[in-house]
């Protein structure tokens, strides 16, 4: 018996791409590529913007804490004056080395000065402080009550979106004695 072709048409074997498929799997592959690019690209950015947070929080933490703990640990309120605010904070403590301790704001910097000393930059070059404002919320005969308040920013001038952030602090504190 005999096999009867009944279309007359020779059988083809596929052995190479066409130019079709080529073009089609080329394509697939350059848009993952890209995508992969572009999911690197937001990664980076990503972590650089959470870089940039976690120095402008944990600088603002630092900074809360020491003002927190001296105010609390301190003897008096020099200024600002009961019932009114003030750009710098002086606190009267019992160690005569470091008393007066100052905060203030210096060319964006905040600064300390205990004593006679010199002020001592607590920030770094990556922040800038502004809108130091401290409001003396004591009552006569009371200890002192202070209300702190400032604006930390990374201070970077290359306007790229990943390293702006600017946030406002707040905390409170008020002497033990």
């Amino acid at each position: 018996m005999t096999n009867i072709n009944i279309f007359n048409s020779p059988k083809k074997l596929h052995t190479a791409f066409g130019l079709i498929e080529i073009i089609l799997s080329l394509a697939i592959i350059s848009v993952v590529i890209t995508s992969l690019g572009l999911l690197f690209s937001l990664s980076i950015q990503a972590r650089v913007k959470n870089q940039v947070i976690k120095e402008v929080n944990g600088q603002a933490e630092q900074l809360l804490w020491l003002m927190t703990h001296t105010i609390r640990n301190g003897t008096s309120i020099n200024s600002p004056l009961i019932a009114t605010s003030g750009t710098s904070l002086s606190v009267g403590t019992l160690d005569p080395n470091t008393n007066p301790t100052i905060f203030a704001v210096t060319n964006g910097a905040m600064t300390i000065t205990e004593g006679g000393s010199d002020p001592v930059t607590l920030t770094n070059s990556l922040v800038k402080v502004s809108n130091f404002i401290i409001l003396n919320n004591s009552l006569l005969e009371t200890p002192g009550s202070i209300r702190i308040q400032f604006v930390l920013e990374q201070s970077d001038t290359s306007g790229r979106a990943e390293y702006e952030f600017r946030q406002t602090y707040y905390a409170s504190a008020s002497l033990r004695y």
